[in-house]
């Protein structure tokens, strides 16, 4: 490591050296400073700035990277992770793309957060390489599986806070500790939260970031091909991937409305929405 250090051009090995020195070389710190050396060694880049561990796998997929990158242009994305991301954040991200992810017993799943706040002060967010590569897959699912899993992150960061008494740090949702209570009984339970108080958001940032993936001719489409079917009921079908067996989507879908919207949102974004990221 020190070779690869000593080989490094000055902005590199300064950058480090002036995170460590900004966080008075604590023991969170040199471990971030670890992690992201060994990052960039492989390949990999480090957003030291907002604390953002982008693993090689993440960094070499153009479809995942560049949709990240739309992504994190987005405000309500930013205030969604604003307790990961920035100077005075005392809790880390890292991106990664896994070869057959395991997730909890998941059937298929096309991302997992992993939870290390404890140990490492560190969420990790893994997106499965097949379901990126897929020609099945259009950027816009790949984006709402990346909003998905910072939700994730978002709640496992809101728990984690809670349970050691730091009530700063919590979800934009009212009474979110009466909300634990309510649902942690469930097995699932943040997929339960995020079908109750979470779709909103995820459909609103959808909306706003899915004319950056250079889709408008699919876009357009939608009001010619489902005149019955209002842009907003769109994304928020879009919005319910991910949450099947949720009382929030079972509700959703008993109308029988929006089992149709539902259906023909995935099964025509998944055939015509654009696969080719926008590296721009």
């Amino acid at each position: 490591m020190s070779a690869w250090l000593q080989s490094q051009p000055k902005g590199v090995v300064g950058q480090i050296s002036y995170y460590i020195d900004k966080n008075e070389c604590s023991e969170t710190a040199q471990a971030f400073a670890i992690e992201a050396v060994v990052t960039l060694m492989n390949g990999g880049e480090v957003d030291f700035p907002n604390k953002i561990i982008i693993d090689s796998t993440f960094v070499n997929n153009a479809k995942v990277k560049c949709t990240y990158q739309q992504i994190s242009k987005n405000k309500r994305i930013k205030n969604l992770l604003e307790s990961f991301i920035g100077e005075e954040s005392d809790y880390d991200l890292k991106f990664q793309v896994v070869q057959d992810l395991q997730c909890n017993n998941a059937l298929d799943p096309s991302g997992c957060s992993y939870n290390y706040l404890e140990t490492d002060n560190l969420v990790n967010i893994s997106i499965d390489q097949d379901y990126v590569n897929s020609n099945q897959t259009p950027t816009l699912f790949i984006a709402r599986t990346i909003i998905h899993e910072a939700i994730h992150a978002n709640l496992y960061l809101a728990l984690f806070n809670l349970n050691n008494g730091n009530t700063i740090n919590l979800p934009d949702i009212n009474n979110f500790e009466a909300i634990y209570e309510e649902y942690r009984v469930y097995k699932g339970w943040q997929h339960e939260v995020m079908a109750n108080h979470y779709i909103g958001l995820v459909t609103q940032t959808l909306q706003e970031i899915h004319p950056l993936l250079n889709d408008q001719t699919f876009i357009d489409s939608l009001n010619n091909d489902y005149p019955d079917m209002a842009i907003e009921q769109f994304y928020t079908c879009i919005a319910y991937l991910g949450l099947n067996g949720t009382v929030g989507q079972t509700n959703y879908l008993s109308i029988p409305e929006n089992a149709i919207n539902y259906s023909n949102s995935f099964e025509a974004a998944k055939v015509y929405s654009t696969k080719i990221p926008n590296c721009n």
